[in-house]
This record gives structure tokens, C-alpha cells and sequence, in this order.
């Protein structure tokens, strides 16, 4: 089979989920083309397209803007036209909102069937914002034109019912490689969050959140490793709760592994990738409860959840974890063991397979 996939991020949860969904169509023989952007918003410098190239996948560079209207996607629409014309895909596979609209406008009239997963549905905020409500009626003009809708988490696909038939939503989880044994905690309770800052993510809501646990406990060490538009802000915040929060960029995976915990206070997630990278090294998790997340974590076992607004209740969960290393290291193994159990690489990579093998042979 011959698989298209589009997608305008270069990085972050989007990125390693089409880079792990490639690697695997790559092994089981089937050939791989990636369309993806040159550059990415928010200066960051990941690019899975190398990733992409090493494993075998063919890449193809168009310009995409995060934004669905903006008027540089006309000119990708054009260019993305001319690839499916030339590669001839048996199915396309769309990742996020812009690369959603593009490649969904693009692949009707070749009658190329289509696939789409957000990786995390906005209109899901429970904030009703303007851009909530056009990301609804976006995804509501689309529907008819998507053959299978994948949802990442049954929150998420809750969500999806509201615009979509539920005839074709799929649920699908995502998955990652288990590696070795967790490494070890660290002496000191430190808490890391690993985020784009950016609004989805709430990085000042985590700011918040690392503030109350250092009110607590004040030898804690508080981390937020990231990057993006709200970073000014960020760093404000901090200045002025408590400059004793460490704010940098880095390797996210590398902070999880040197955490006592992670910390997420996301508005909205699909099934966030950095929840798996904490579950694959022993790592409990203090998450806001929302969609996607809350089908994660497991409350009272692999972490905690905390009301989004209520920043002071998840530095209590962070609070009661840095006073009781036994419960760090007990939900840290319950989380582990749930990753193994329920996320593994082969069942997901086979699911979406089977999507598209339907898709094709409905056309």
C-alpha cells in the first residue's frame, strides 16, 4: 500500500506519533511518503523529516501555516495537489488541524480516501473561545469529506461525536516503544513539566501549579523544559510567583528521567506523548483532567488528576508525592506497568493499517 501522510508540525507529539506510524507501515512493507514543512512556528528547531528519511519514508517539503485559512495553505493545497497526482497514494493520513484542511480539500476530487487524526481536538476546551467554536465548525465543513476519523483516546472520541458520525471515528491509542529498566529517582523531590508553551499547554498554569508545590515544600526542585509563543510570559510569572522555578530548553525525555514527577496542566489533549514518556520511565504523572489526559493517567494510581482551574489542588498532589518517596516509586512502577500492558507499538501501527485497508477497499 502506498501511504501519504500530511502534517504541518515538525515536532512534538504529532511528529513522533507519524514518525512512529512510519517506521512501522516501513517494516511491514509498505511504502511511505511524508509531506511536511520547511520550517516550524515558534522558532523551535526539531525536524522529524531526517528521522523520517533514515528509516526509508519519502519526504516531501511544502510550506504549511499552523493556521488552516492562512493564505500561504492556498499554495500548499497547489503543491499537495501535484504530489498526489505524481506519487499516487492509496490513502491519505492527516495530522492536525492545518495539514487536516489541506490534505482533506486536496484528496476529495482524486478520490483518495482519507484519514484524520487531530492529535487533540480544540473545541474540546472547556473555555468557549472564539477560536474553539471556528475549530468546531472547521472540523464540522470536514467531516464529509473524511472517511475514518481517529480519535486517540475515547474522551477525545466523545468529543468527535459531537461533529462526526460515530460510524467513523476509530479509537485508537497512541503507543511508543518500552525501553529499559527506569532509572533511578532522584535524592531531591524535583517536579518537570515538558511542553510547547504555547495556549493549549497552559504553560502558566503549570508555572502555578510548580509555585503551590514550592509553597509547600520549599526544598522542592520545580522545571519547566519547553519553548514557544507565551515564553516571555512564562518567564514573567516566574519572576514574579517564585524565581526559584527553573525555566529552559532541553532535552524533554532527559528531564523526565532525571523528575520525581511531571506535571502537565494542558487545557485539552487527544492522548499526550509525554505521558507515555514519563509511564515508559517509571515516572507518576499530576495531570489536569481533561480530555485525552484523564484517560491516561489513572488518579490514585499512576498519578494524579487535578481541576485545570485549580492550580493550588495539583500542587497538593505534587506536595503530598514529594513527602512519601515510597508512593513515587510505587504509582511510578503502576504507571510503567500500565504502559506495557496497554500501549503497545504493534497494536496501534496494525490498527491503523487495518483503517486504511477498509477505507481503500470501500472506495
Amino acid at each position: 500500500m502506498r501511504i501519504l501522510h500530511v502534517l504541518e508540525a515538525l515536532e512534538g507529539g504529532t511528529a513522533l506519533h507519524v514518525q512512529t506510524l512510519a517506521d512501522g507501515q516501513l517494516a511491514a512493507g509498505h511504502a511511505v511518503g511524508v509531506a511536511v514543512p520547511v520550517v516550524r512556528a515558534w522558532g523551535g528547531t526539531d525536524d522529524v523529516a531526517p528521522g523520517l528519511e533514515d528509516a526509508g519514508a519519502a519526504v516531501f517539503r511544502i510550506a504549511m501555516h499552523r493556521t488552516a485559512p492562512h493564505p500561504r495553505n492556498a499554495g500548499a493545497a497547489l503543491r499537495l495537489g501535484r504530489l498526489v497526482r505524481r506519487w499516487h497514494p492509496d490513502v491519505i493520513h492527516s495530522h492536525s488541524t492545518a495539514a487536516g484542511v489541506i490534505a482533506r480539500v486536496v484528496a476529495t476530487p482524486f478520490r483518495v480516501p482519507i484519514v484524520h487524526t487531530p492529535n487533540g481536538v480544540h473545541f474540546s476546551d472547556f473555555e468557549p473561545t472564539r477560536e474553539a467554536r471556528l475549530a468546531q465548525a472547521v472540523e464540522r465543513a470536514m467531516a464529509p469529506l473524511t472517511r475514518v476519523v481517529i480519535a486517540a483516546s475515547a474522551s477525545e472520541a466523545d468529543v468527535l461525536a459531537r461533529v462526526y458520525p460515530m460510524s467513523k471515528v476509530r479509537v485508537i491509542p497512541n503507543a511508543i516503544a518500552v525501553g529499559p529498566a527506569p532509572p533511578t529517582l532522584p535524592e531531591r523531590f524535583r517536579a518537570v513539566a515538558v511542553n510547547r508553551f504555547v495556549y493549549q499547554k497552559s504553560p502558566e498554569q503549570v508555572v502555578r501549579v510548580m509555585a503551590a508545590l514550592r509553597a509547600r515544600v520549599p526544598d522542592a526542585e520545580a522545571v519547566l523544559v519547553g519553548y514557544g509563543a507565551l515564553e516571555p510570559q512564562v518567564r514573567a510569572l516566574v519572576a514574579a510567583l517564585d524565581p526559584g522555578i527553573v525555566v529552559e530548553r532541553g532535552d524533554g525525555a532527559a528531564a523526565i528521567a532525571r523528575a520525581s514527577a511531571l506535571v502537565l496542566a494542558s487545557r485539552w489533549e487527544g492522548a499526550p506523548y509525554v505521558l507515555l514518556e514519563a509511564m515508559n520511565l517509571g515516572r507518576p504523572t499530576v495531570a489536569s483532567d481533561v480530555v485525552g489526559s484523564r484517560d491516561t493517567v489513572v488518579h490514585g494510581e499512576t498519578g494524579f488528576l487535578f481541576p485545570w482551574n485549580d492550580p493550588g489542588a495539583g500542587g497538593q498532589r505534587l506536595a503530598e508525592l514529594a513527602t512519601d518517596s515510597e508512593r513515587v516509586r510505587h504509582m511510578g512502577a503502576a504507571a510503567r506497568r500500565r504502559l506495557e500492558r496497554h500501549y503497545a507499538i504493534e497494536g496501534m501501527v496494525n490498527a491503523v493499517v487495518d483503517v486504511y485497508e477498509r477505507a481503500v477497499s470501500s472506495r
